[in-house]
């Protein structure tokens, strides 16, 4: 008898991990789990929806996965990306186990910390692969009972916990052969804890016999797995000399961007990825009223002041992003991916002295200007392409932007080229009909700047007299004063109207960007398309996993890092 979990997380466990055909084969002791070197893996404690919605988990939800289901089952589809694998090799014991007269079980051995539990599931794919992650048609087909359900114990026990014997029923061994003689299965972790998982051999009257091989475990909160706001990081034995570092973007509370990160790293991890993630919290405003543009009166004047104060803020926490990188360990590389406006966060963070090795903006709310200072991606003057109640129906004028006034010192306060240093392999990953920088970002930079109180006189000095280039309103009515703005990081956000579009909506976005990945590519589709990530601006957090290895993949190949097969 031998068990193998997916310490290697690749799709062949049979040759990758444990070579269990025949129990007369040793295990390649470097593949082997100790106790100083266990299977790591995180409890299923969130809280993926159900059925009904695979594809939304719900931040800050109380509900955990692995004991809020009334059938212990499977939830849907995303709450998969929460499960592990783990095989069972019964050779030369298959006809006594099928017939009943052998039992074999699990149980938690002495010397144990904690409370481990696990949950576990028969494995929907005949040769315990890993398309439950990959493939959309094998999830469903996980979800559906039989394989949804969790296994219940001769004593009708549906948890391995420690202290007891978990007995397999017969039923769990009836499509095994001697040429056939692995069992498959899932796991999800249930308890908090580390400890060896061991085989138990029972008679059928259920005393036992003998026992097997284990697997050490160790399971605990994702959490502890990587850095960021309120995590207990503990670094694992086999971390690799890899670092990634997120940054999320606007409107995201603080369960909502532990949210993002967490998904993001385990669907890294499935991959293979063995590094150190860490995940970056700066303080954007958020509420659910922002979730969609508002499309009249005074609530879009609010939407988009906090989306600009936002930015302000965005802008004054590079120190911090700098700070997270710099802090990874000596001689790790130094990989950053940043989402949405999070990359303004980033662009500060490089103006702070930050470098890195690689940097991957996804869908960036930046002006491309920020990053090309080229002509070629000037907006032509046009008519607004909205009409919205209570705002000016004007046209896009081009010389109502600081990118190209004919004051140095002017400029020097706008976006254009204010990103233009090379700090290290920069790569945007755009989307050209994303619903946030092709519509949300264009009507902020359109419509509101600059905004109520501030002002922007082309061609004026800086400051001369009472002239002022760019200026904010102090006091109203005849006393009122202009007075001169000189921090580009208020300039921008309250003022500045960039000439360009965004750049994660720009695909001739060039200058300092090295590289860029169209997300509308066939390659990257959900279901139901062939147009990549259409116009969804968070698809790769927000849809489930079984859509997004493409994507993953080829993050992963953009820091260097090769993602498993």
């Amino acid at each position: 008898m031998k068990s193998a979990v997916d310490a290697n997380r690749e799709p062949n466990l049979m040759s990758k991990i444990l070579p269990v055909a025949s129990a007369s084969r040793p295990e390649p002791v470097e593949r082997a789990t100790t106790t100083a070197n266990p299977y790591r893996f995180w409890l299923n404690d969130d809280d993926d929806g159900n059925a009904l919605n695979d594809e939304q988990e719900i931040s800050g939800g109380t509900a955990k996965d692995y004991e809020s289901r009334g059938d212990f089952g499977i939830a849907s589809k995303r709450d998969l990306e929460d499960f592990a694998r783990l095989w069972l090799s019964v050779q030369g014991l298959t006809a006594a186990l099928k017939s009943g007269d052998l039992q074999l079980g699990f149980k938690w051995t002495d010397g144990y910390t904690g409370t481990p539990k696990i949950n576990l599931y028969l494995h929907y794919e005949a040769d315990g692969g890993t398309k439950y992650l990959t493939d959309s048609p094998t999830a469903a087909g996980q979800t559906t009972y039989p394989w949804s359900a969790t296994l219940v114990s001769t004593t009708n026990k549906n948890v391995v916990a420690p202290g007891d014997v978990f007995v397999l029923k017969k039923g769990a061994f009836d499509n095994l052969t001697e040429e056939q003689p692995t069992a498959h299965f899932l796991f999800e972790g249930a308890g908090e804890g580390k400890g060896r998982l061991q085989i138990v051999l029972l008679d059928k009257n259920g005393s036992p016999l003998g026992e097997g091989p284990g697997v050490w475990m160790d399971l605990a909160s994702v959490k502890s797995m990587y850095q960021g706001p309120g995590t207990t990081f503990r670094q694992p034995a086999d971390e690799t000399p890899q670092g990634i570092v997120f940054v999320h973007g606007w409107n995201m509370s603080p369960e909502g961007s532990r949210n993002f990160a967490e998904t993001m790293f385990k669907r890294l991890w499935h991959l293979g990825f063995k590094g150190r993630f860490v995940s970056l919290r700066w303080n954007t405003n958020y509420s659910d009223a922002f979730d969609h543009v508002p499309v009249i009166g005074a609530a879009v004047e609010g939407y988009l002041a906090d989306y600009n104060g936002s930015e302000r803020v965005a802008w004054q926490s590079g120190a911090a992003l700098k700070a997270a990188v710099d802090g990874l360990p000596a001689g790790y590389s130094r990989n950053l991916v940043a989402h949405s406006m999070g990359n303004i966060v980033a662009g500060s963070a490089l103006l702070a002295g930050l470098t890195v090795n690689n940097y991957v903006l996804l869908q960036a709310a930046v002006p491309a200007s920020s990053y090309d200072d080229r002509e070629l991606l000037k907006q032509a003057e046009r008519p607004s392409p909205h009409t919205y109640a209570g705002f000016r129906p004007d046209f896009w004028e081009a010389d109502v932007s600081p990118d190209d006034d004919p004051v140095p010192e002017t400029r020097a306060l706008s976006y254009r080229g204010r990103l233009s240093a090379s700090v290290g392999n920069l790569v945007s990953f755009y989307l050209p009909d994303d619903h946030a920088t092709t519509y949300a970002w264009e009507f902020n930079n359109d419509q509101t700047k600059p905004m109520n109180g501030y002002g922007y006189t082309r061609g004026a000095p800086v400051v001369l007299g009472s002239q002022r280039a760019i200026w904010r309103q102090i006091g109203t009515g005849p006393s009122a004063v202009q007075d001169s703005l000189t921090d580009p990081f208020v300039a921008m956000p309250f003022v500045c109207r960039s000439w360009s579009k965004a750049a994660g909506a720009d695909s001739r976005t060039a200058g300092v960007i090295q590289g860029s990945l169209d997300l509308s590519l066939e390659t990257f589709s959900l279901p139901g398309s062939t147009g990549g990530f259409r116009d969804e601006h968070s698809a790769q957090f927000d849809r489930s996993i079984q859509v997004l290895k493409p994507f993953y993949d080829e993050l992963l190949n953009r820091f260097d890092i090769d993602p498993t097969p």
